[in-house]
């Protein structure tokens, strides 16, 4: 997400005014990002560090597709719901991801662990996929969970300070396959303390290691015809 110099007002939930922030496809990061029933922090001091009291509350912004959305959404909003004619598959590929989630544990300005156990800092795929079947008029609806699925159908991006392969066994027989003509994309998490991003990169800091990709002993990955495996800076994609 950027935020960005555009204000608008009346703002939910506060019926203030506030920054607008901005969602792009192609930023989205299923394995390490933030989501908008987050409070998201960023630099605001310009001091290098990012702190819990530098929070931002995703309330009204630009979608996706340009449109503007002052919902109050990190309260939650209708299209987060997991709906059978919307979202609806939690997978290798998919966003929110099947894979397990990152966790630092912190005070207001301080690591508690420094990255160590109990903090997880390593993502392993799988090959377990849920998917919402049916909304029934009662209310009730149908489930199928499934293994065996490690084949990326979409453009997907991710970052992680480190992202495992186990040897696992898709239907394909490979531990992960990028079907044909798609891309798998991997760099480096970036912030930015302004609207550095909407302004193509100035502003712009890491705060995580590189992106490490590591295939397990006895996995296997295929890249079909014109798919696609890049690796790359944040900023460089800006």
């Amino acid at each position: 997400m950027v935020i960005t110099d555009d204000t608008i007002r009346p703002s939910c939930p506060f019926n203030g005014e506030a920054r607008a922030y901005r969602l792009e496809d192609r930023w989205q990061d299923p394995l390490s990002g933030n989501c908008e029933q987050e409070l998201v922090v960023f630099d605001r001091n310009g001091d290098g560090k990012v702190e819990r009291g530098e929070h931002y509350v995703m309330g009204s912004g630009y979608r996706p597709d340009g449109s503007i959305a002052n919902d109050a959404a990190f309260f939650g909003a209708a299209r987060h719901a997991w709906r059978a004619n919307g979202n609806r598959v939690l997978g290798i590929g998919s966003n929110p991801s099947s894979a397990n989630m990152l966790t630092l544990g912190c005070s207001a300005k301080k690591e508690r662990n420094s990255g160590k156990a109990p903090d997880n800092r390593t993502v392993c795929l799988n090959g377990i996929r849920v998917e919402l079947v049916e909304q029934r008029a009662n209310g009730d609806i149908a489930v199928r969970i499934s293994t065996g699925e490690t084949r990326i159908a979409e453009n997907i991006r991710w970052c992680a300070d480190s992202i495992v392969l186990p040897p696992l066994q898709g239907k394909d027989g490979r531990s992960l396959t990028v079907l044909a003509g798609k891309r798998l994309l991997m760099e480096q998490v970036a912030h930015t303390y302004t609207d550095g991003l909407a302004r193509g990169g100035e502003g712009c800091a890491y705060f995580a290691p590189a992106t490490r990709f590591t295939i397990s002993s006895g996995a296997t990955v295929k890249l079909e015809a014109n798919s696609e495996l890049r690796l790359r800076t944040a900023a460089s994609s800006m």
